[in-house]
């Protein structure tokens, strides 16, 4: 429900006549700036009677037709983001909407504003029948005409080049006495659709330094057309995304010499300039030279929302991130880093998981990014806490001082109408995903961030808790920002840390293997945050009347089942292999290699190797016994949570141990007792081969080393600390 719908006729007509006695006097006296900053602030009631009677139109038509081209795209920018585009097809006293005036006038910067915003505009007629395409035409508007073809092509019906009446541009051209011009026109046509596949052809065949001749050649008449639809774009958006560095310096500075740079900001089909693709590639090269050649095309937003700065830094592309923000600061506007739904670089960043890599190294680097980023944020800019900074301040915080008291009610209901945000603020989203650096350095500036909740009623530390995050958890549980308040919060639902600590998260699946040590992680976690709170939150109950211990025990059946399978099936293979060491150790050890004399000693007691084959094979057979041993009692053990915190994974480490180093003992024993037979023929020849199979086994041990090294670090460490998750796409930030 609008506000405008909810006054009374008289005060809609008072409050309207007042907009626009003082909106008309600002455009007669040339104030464009303040007339664009009255139709911004009063647009939300205003567009739905913006006909200006002593203008003859509204506020876009006589823009279109007197003011300057930056004015217009002001106007348009305004419509698209209040989603008013429907303010775009309004017709003044002759029927044109604002495209009709923009082609008639000559004014391309204006037309591609236009036509971009909404492409179905070309089909629009006025009371002469006439579409805008028709009215470039019969004017001998060839660029216009061209580009607005190219512009709406999709949306165009097959009698965009008729009157109502069935009159051609021809017919029209030939009564007008006008034929010449438009010959030419159509001329032009079919000399541009020949240049556009021999472009093409060489461009798809690599022969880039022809096309760029050809493109020099045939810039003057054919720069209006430079959509090439096989290619989904122009030639720079080719050349960008697939050419040389050289090429793009080249054809920017073809557009530059020929003036004529508004074919940087022509878009592809996903509303993507030229910048947006070379931030994207990642060549700093090709941003350098786009950006020099119009620093303005730092705030061009595709049809994502996304500005060339806000892509880069999204994909990681430190460098390019701020050299473009080096070479537009000028014209950069405030909300550069924000999509136009107000998500920030680092929350769709932090959300989308995407800067993986293949080292740990590469993480570091974008968490560098992360807080050069946030350097870059003013205190005022943090603070909108998720609202559309892209929004006036007239919008984002409505003054009900400057309104009529009997109004207020009107604009409370419209508050209260409007769809909520999705707020999460930065140190939130960081906290969440363990970007301590992040978390650090927005407290250091900004220290009301640490009060910051979702709509949930998560603050930070019921985040660290639910997420896992031990390092963000430790920083305020025993860092500088310890804040015990912090930690007796309860969210929307009533749930405490130690609920959220008992609760799983897709997150935490797949981090360590084998679901036994994964339950091991998450009773020790439990057990932390236990110790770290109050004693009454042991037995607090949330608004579903369930305490802590209830809900680790609901969400947990399931790990514990797949834990005890996990365990049962591991044990019953390694006992087996550990069964048949436990009978080649016993072997051994009864046998005395050389043999022994008539007094029963051995004789080759004085030997080096026979004093490593005695003790190796004892380690051998006892090592092997104790495996066969701990794995039988893992066995036979009972699988519940508890039986997770200590027992079963004591057992379990012991019995890997143990036959670990049945492995080894056993082919030191084989080596050492083999060496006696070969040790005349291939003395130097023993020592290289025993080697290599000793080798190879560790090598083979190693491949369950992560098991091995999970456990012992789980069984050991008091406190959980998160793990880097490995993926396809590299490391990624998980617990």
């Amino acid at each position: 429900m609008s506000i405008i719908s909810s006054l009374t006729p008289d005060e809609e007509r008072t409050l309207f006549l007042s907009f626009e006695k003082d909106l008309y006097r600002k455009i007669k006296a040339g104030e464009w700036d303040k007339a664009v900053n009255l139709y911004r602030e009063k647009f939300e009631w205003a567009h739905e009677r913006l006909l200006i009677r002593k203008l003859g139109g509204t506020v876009l038509h006589f823009a279109v037709s007197h003011g300057p081209d930056k004015i217009v795209e002001q106007l348009v920018e305004i419509c698209e983001k209040k989603e008013k585009k429907e303010v775009l097809k309004t017709r003044d006293m002759q029927g044109n909407v604002p495209l009709h005036l923009a082609a008639s006038t000559g004014s391309l910067r204006k037309c591609i504003c236009i036509a971009e915003a909404d492409p179905s505009l070309g089909n629009a007629r006025n009371k002469e029948g006439e579409s805008p395409l028709f009215s470039a035409a019969i004017l001998g508007r060839t660029e216009i005409f061209l580009c607005l073809r190219s512009i709406c092509n999709n949306e165009l019906h097959s009698s965009y080049f008729r009157k109502t009446g069935g009159e051609t541009i021809l017919h029209c051209a030939i009564k007008r006495n006008c034929w010449g011009e438009h010959f030419n026109l159509f001329k032009e046509r079919t000399l541009f659709l020949s240049f556009e596949k021999d472009l093409y052809r060489k461009i798809k065949a690599g022969e880039w330094d022809k096309a760029v001749n050809l493109y020099r050649e045939n810039f003057e008449w054919a720069h209006g057309r430079l959509l090439i639809r096989k290619l989904g774009g122009t030639v720079l958006h080719f050349s960008v995304s697939h050419g040389r560095d050289k090429i793009v310096e080249q054809l920017v500075e073809i557009c530059e010499k020929k003036e004529h740079k508004e074919v940087l900001k022509i878009r592809d089909m996903q509303g993507n300039v030229p910048l947006h693709l070379a931030a994207s590639t990642g060549s700093l090269r090709k941003c350098i030279c786009i950006a020099e050649a119009d620093t303005s095309l730092g705030n061009a937003r595709n049809k994502e929302g996304e500005s060339p700065l806000f892509s880069a830094a999204i994909l990681g592309r430190t460098k390019i991130f701020l050299c473009l923000r080096s070479i537009c600061n000028n014209e950069l506007d405030s909300s550069y880093f924000r999509k136009t739904g107000g998500e920030t670089i680092l929350h769709c960043a932090i959300k989308r998981n995407c800067w993986g890599s293949e080292e740990i190294k590469k993480i570091k680097k974008t968490h560098m990014l992360s807080v050069e980023i946030m350097k870059l944020v003013k205190v005022e800019q943090y603070s909108e806490r998720g609202r559309n900074p892209l929004l006036s301040e007239y919008e984002n915080d409505f003054n009900d001082r400057d309104l009529d008291c009997s109004l207020r009610p009107s604009v409370e209901m419209w508050k209260n109408s409007q769809p909520q945000v999705n707020e999460e603020t930065s140190i939130l989203s960081a906290a969440k995903n363990g970007i301590i650096e992040m978390v650090e350095g927005i407290l250091d500036r900004y220290p009301m961030a640490i009060h910051d909740e979702t709509r949930k009623g998560k603050n930070i530390v019921l985040l660290a808790a639910e997420y896992r995050q031990t390092q963000v958890y430790e920083l305020f549980r025993k860092g500088k920002f310890q804040k015990q308040s912090l930690f007796q919060k309860l969210d929307n639902e009533g749930n405490s840390a130690l609920h959220l600590a008992a609760t799983p998260s897709e997150q935490k699946s797949g981090l360590i293997p084998g679901p036994a040590v994964q339950m091991h992680w998450e009773i020790k976690w439990y057990e932390h945050i236990k110790n770290s709170l109050p004693p009454g939150f042991l037995h607090l109950l949330n608004n579903k009347g369930k305490s802590s211990g209830e809900i680790f025990k609901e969400n947990h059946k399931d790990l514990v089942e797949m834990g005890g399978k996990w365990l049962s099936s591991t044990s019953k293979a390694c006992s087996v292999v550990a069964g048949l060491f436990v009978t080649v150790a016993f072997n051994m050890s009864t046998t005395v290699p050389g043999g022994v004399n008539q007094e029963g000693t051995p004789n080759l007691e004085n030997q080096m190797p026979f004093y490593i084959f005695a003790i190796s094979s004892y380690v051998s057979f006892y090592s092997s016994l104790l495996a066969v041993i701990m794995f039988l009692a893992i066995l036979t053990s009972e699988y519940k949570e508890s039986s997770f915190r200590s027992t079963l994974p004591i057992k379990l480490l012991l019995g890997l141990t143990a036959f670990y180093v049945s492995i080894v003992s056993t082919s030191i024993s084989f080596s050492a007792a083999h060496f006696f037979i070969v040790k005349d023929k291939l003395k130097y020849a023993t020592f290289p081969v025993y080697s290599g199979v000793l080798l190879l086994l560790i090598f083979f041990a190693i491949a369950g080393f992560p098991l091995y090294f999970h456990l012992t670090w789980a069984i050991f460490k008091n406190v959980p600390h998160h793990h880097y998750r490995i993926t396809r796409a590299g490391f990624h930030f998980k617990h």
